[in-house]
């Protein structure tokens, strides 16, 4: 079971899951407590049991009125070996300090998680007397599938410590990122290909003297992986191909979005799709701007003809893709002679496809060439220029 959760306020009390066994048998098999900032948190639960059995909720009030406690988006699903996320506020969640040089451990404090004195994270104090020192903080095994080739993380390293992020598979290690001189960002990073298991490990690197104070260390919190959502063949300048009437048409609300191409707001979105919660010219910002509530529960102002920038793309569902069909005219727009068909290797995702007899990229559909005549040359609608040169 999978839900979501929020609980925000000083005298916030606690908030528990139980399985209630339709044989009367009862077991709590999560719990937290205390204030958790004013944001929402997804959380994972793997229940085993055999025989039929309901979830129960069970908030408990702290010792005055100023705290809240909210659920959203309950789902069950089959059973998997995910890993993640790790928020540290109960334990380790099986990630282990490799033992060899300075330690990783819990410890309280001001966190990512929560903002407050109450959180908690994994910390290593790299202050030895030896020139160079290093701490490794390691996952448990990941198993081997696409739904974790994104890692996401908060971290915290000063000036004087690098931090190198490493994918361990049978057939060696992959460094993935190196990280430095950073107060308390949340950051994500490509895994590559997960086709077999791996492990995921943060080492913490100090070269030289220490500093005065002789006290540095590095902080890691809520660790994730999320799946790695295929890229649209074709990215739209959202821009440069439609007029402000037009990106009216296409972000009504409710309709389902993504980051695009003009995208600044670093992880906001935590690389979930979203949907249009108030419409181009109602959102408080002003004209240009549109409100988008994201899968994962937050809301944020986005630009979307605001000085030329647009953050956000359509998600290119069957109804976006009917959309795009039906502006006619527009560069962008999917051809006459094309149909929105869903993609082979994501069935979720719809994309102009010409239709049988015309060969092109659905935005530009022409007859296909009879037996024993030449094909005709034809220009890709848009170039990137990251695979070919498209006939230029």
């Amino acid at each position: 079971v999978s839900f979501n959760y929020h609980m925000y306020g000083v005298d916030v009390g606690s908030l528990a899951v139980e399985i209630a066994k339709h044989n009367g048998g009862k077991e709590e098999v999560w719990k937290h407590g205390n204030d958790h900032g004013d944001r929402w948190f997804n959380q994972s639960i793997d229940v085993n049991s055999s025989v039929p059995f309901r979830v129960r909720f069970v908030a408990t009030r702290g010792g005055a009125f100023k705290g809240d406690i909210a659920i959203d988006e309950v789902r069950f699903g089959v059973c998997s070996n995910f890993v993640g996320p790790c928020l540290f506020e109960d334990g380790m969640c099986g990630w282990t300090s490799d033992g060899t040089g300075p330690a990783w451990q819990p410890e309280m404090g001001v966190d990512h998680t929560r903002g407050n004195e109450y959180g908690n994270y994994m910390v290593t104090y790299l202050t030895g007397n030896e020139t160079t020192e290093s701490a490794a903080l390691t996952s448990p095994v990941v198993p081997a599938d696409q739904h974790h080739c994104q890692l996401l993380f908060s971290y915290t390293v000063p000036k004087e410590i690098t931090l190198e992020v490493y994918a361990n598979f049978s057939t060696g290690r992959t460094r993935i990122g190196v990280l430095y001189n950073t107060a308390q960002e949340y950051t994500g990073l490509n895994i590559g290909n997960t086709s077999d298991p791996f492990t995921i490990q943060f080492v913490a690197v100090r070269e030289g003297d220490l500093p005065a104070s002789g006290r540095l260390y590095a902080k890691i919190d809520d660790v994730d992986f999320r799946e790695c959502l295929p890229l649209p063949e074709y990215s739209i300048d959202y821009c440069k191909t439609f007029t402000a009437d037009q990106l009216k048409v296409l972000f009504v609300k409710e309709a389902p979005v993504l980051r695009g191409q003009d995208w600044q707001w670093k992880f906001q979105d935590f690389f979930y799709p979203g949907k249009v919660y108030t419409e181009l010219g109602e959102d408080e910002r002003g004209p240009g701007w549109l409100d988008i509530k994201w899968d994962h529960g937050l809301t944020g102002h986005y630009r979307m003809g605001h000085s030329g920038k647009c953050d956000l793309e359509l998600l290119r569902t069957v109804d976006s893709c009917v959309e795009l069909a039906n502006l006619d005219g527009v560069l962008g727009s999917c051809s006459p002679n094309a149909e929105c068909m869903s993609s082979p290797s994501n069935p979720a995702e719809y994309n102009c496809t010409c239709k049988p007899d015309y060969m092109g990229d659905g935005y530009s559909c022409v007859p296909s060439a009879a037996d024993g005549e030449q094909a005709p040359v034809l220009p890709k609608a848009r170039c990137d220029f990251d695979d070919d040169w498209c006939g230029w």
